[in-house]
């Protein structure tokens, strides 16, 4: 029986005629598509990752612990921002395109999630002006205020960007999300080199960033709707409320996992010093974006499971944990070397004033290789309509990261919050695998 969210078409990639045999598709069709859009994905990564690195290291040595304390402090409280801009509408796109990709509804999607997307993050920036001199005064940190009011472009763009790399995912047109995620990484590291250079401020970073995104919404709204194609007549359907159903569960997963990803920098900000929070940061930005090589190849294999039903369960279980013991032989190895280097490349990288963030370093490896699944489990999860379920576990992580910060953090700075981020995951991703456990054995044993 076919699973209810999964409707197989005839486009469909692993739906072989009878006479090719269940796996003559995977080891042809499929094995070639694969690996064509999982290069895609990792040369997007690779590209994201230098300049990411780049960009980060640049700060942290041109700013200083202090100024890049108080900069990361800023970026967590905008990465919450950028979330609750984004309304788990990008996450939604992706699931029905992938689901609607090459059929007549398509293009119904992709201009219903795009209005969509228009007028929520429009809503969004206009609630964001009006409360930024409440925020400012409930930090305690006035010259955050500027920096508030300066950003809303920059979340407007972003909004449209994010939405633009999801639909791309959701098509399995990894080269269009290349140029896109390489033009938005490579334009922030040489616009912040260019503009700091200019005047030494928080506003030059603001502004780079949000320059960087402006050219790139532009550029890639026209790549991506090239690759809007259907089959047979073009029908119209309002996808409005099934978005916002969808997206209504995945907005508060997104919500607790980037809170709990950025409540460690900013309650060391209000809970420490602006010291404190450039160690910790220094040495989280090592980690944060090493799992993107998870998202890489996920992004090139994961849409397949938004089709998953009877015929190709077999190939797609044999898949999925392929993808789970790669995963964890890349990043143990990583998590390794990270451990036994630590002490050298902190401050080779950021500076010898950054030793410290060695031993912060160390303990966030098991928070960097927890994470690492998630592109995975949670995006199987998501596909089998299982959003409900993981946006519990993510809430009961959230509680727990805040509750260890609060205890650890005034007496142990950034080492406490290393302690915390790290601890608060693991019960997340043990809960998650269970659930997808259970799903390959009830739904397609």
């Amino acid at each position: 029986m076919t699973h209810r969210f999964l409707e197989p078409r005839k486009s469909d990639l692993l739906s072989s005629p009878e006479s090719h045999g269940p796996y003559a598709m995977l080891e042809s069709q499929l094995k070639s598509k694969l690996i064509t859009e999982i290069s895609w994905s990792i040369a997007a990564k690779v590209v994201a990752f230098f300049c990411f690195y780049g960009t980060n290291i640049f700060l942290a040595r041109y700013l200083g612990v202090e100024d890049f304390g108080f900069w990361s402090f800023f970026f967590s409280f905008l990465s919450i921002a950028l979330i609750l801009s984004q309304l788990g509408i990008g996450s939604a796109a992706r699931y029905f395109v992938a689901k609607y990709n090459d059929s007549e509804f398509i293009h119904s999607v992709w201009a219903s999630s795009f209005k969509l997307r228009i007028k929520t993050t429009t809503a969004f920036c206009i609630v964001y002006l009006l409360v930024a001199y409440p925020l400012a005064l409930l930090f305690d940190k006035p010259s955050l205020l500027q920096l508030i009011i300066l950003s809303t472009p920059l979340i407007f763009f972003s909004g449209i960007v994010e939405y633009l790399k999801n639909v791309s995912a959701g098509l399995h047109t990894l080269k269009t999300n290349f140029f896109i995620t390489s033009m938005e990484y490579g334009l922030k590291l040489i616009l912040v080199i260019t503009f700091l250079l200019i005047a030494k401020s928080m506003i030059s970073i603001v502004s780079a960033y949000t320059l960087s995104l402006i050219i790139v919404a532009m550029v890639g709204y026209f790549l991506t709707k090239k690759n809007i194609v259907y089959i047979g007549n073009k029908t119209k359907r309002d996808f409005t409320v099934d978005l916002v159903n969808y997206a209504k569960m995945v907005f508060l997963i997104h919500i607790s996992v980037t809170v709990s990803f950025e409540i460690d920098t900013l309650m060391i900000g209000i809970l420490n010093n602006n010291a404190e929070v450039g160690i910790y940061a220094g040495a989280k930005q090592l980690v944060i974006y090493l799992p993107q090589i998870s998202v890489a190849i996920s992004m090139g294999t994961m849409p397949l499971f938004a089709k998953l039903n009877d015929e190709n369960k077999h190939q797609l279980r044999r898949l999925f944990r392929t993808l789970m013991y790669l995963n964890a032989l890349l990043f143990g190895l990583l998590g390794i070397g990270l451990f036994v280097f630590a002490d050298w490349l902190v401050p080779f990288v950021l500076g010898e004033e950054y030793q410290s963030a060695s031993t912060v370093l160390k303990l966030l490896i098991p928070f960097l290789i927890t994470i690492s699944f998630v592109p995975f489990i949670d995006v199987f999860l998501d596909y089998q309509g299982q959003v409900k379920r993981r946006t519990v576990n993510y809430m009961m992580a959230l509680l727990l990261n805040v509750v260890l910060n609060i205890l650890l953090i005034p007496k142990y700075g950034a080492i406490g919050a290393a302690y915390a981020t790290s601890l608060s995951f693991m019960p997340c991703l043990v809960l998650n695998s269970l659930l997808a456990k259970k799903l390959w054995l009830t739904h397609f044993p």
